[in-house]
């Protein structure tokens, strides 16, 4: 469940979790060049002590922030930074989810050390996201063509699945194929056009 909540430096969000998990979203456009810093206040009451936060078994964290930068024409190309607050892990550590390759777990707060008191942390998104990149590179390392034609690549991507859709919005209206929105990947089209990936190598 979530509340909000006050004390002498302002509002706050509070979330308990009986047993369970949840999670909040808001989708917002961040020029990372211009506004490269997160900042997070957050206390953790109780943690979650004797897992393995870097094993699919015990993936789990008191608190996470999730930043997400869209790589590619679907929610699955996406690339994710989680800043969380570790129960057993040392601030400064990180590791790939046991999930996916896609998103990696950078370690801003512990309750070895800051266990029920509010910790304020900041952290450069653009560089995290540089080095997240550059450890994809250690498996496979992109050419300079590639690197250069990156954008290129997202923005042909949309464009066949806006075209996709549109054609299925006119001509495939018999049998089983869901319709759904084409202006959605022209947005992502958009997106592309105005963002240029090679930024972050």
């Amino acid at each position: 469940t979530y509340s909000v909540g006050s004390n002498d430096n302002g509002n706050y969000l509070k979330a308990i979790a009986d047993n369970a998990a949840s999670g909040l979203g808001k989708e917002i456009k961040i020029d990372l060049n211009k506004t490269p810093f997160i900042n997070i206040t957050w206390k953790i009451e109780k943690d979650i002590p004797g897992i393995d936060e870097t094993a699919k078994k015990g993936h789990d964290f008191a608190a996470r922030v999730f930043v997400i930068k869209k790589t590619g024409a679907t929610a699955l190309s996406n690339r994710a930074v989680n800043y969380v607050f570790s129960s057993n892990q040392d601030v400064g550590s990180n590791s790939p989810s046991p999930y996916t390759k896609k998103s990696v777990d950078n370690v801003l707060a512990t309750t070895k050390t800051k266990l029920n008191e509010w910790v304020t942390v900041k952290a450069n998104v653009k560089e995290d996201f540089k080095k997240f990149l550059r450890s994809y590179e250690k498996e496979y390392e992109l050419t300079i063509e590639e690197k250069n034609n990156f954008n290129f690549y997202l923005k042909v991507s949309a464009i066949r699945f806006f075209l996709t859709r549109i054609y299925d919005l006119n001509f495939n209206v018999e049998g089983n194929v869901k319709h759904k929105n084409p202006l959605e990947f022209f947005e992502i089209f958009k997106f592309h056009e105005k963002n240029n990936l090679q930024d972050f190598f």
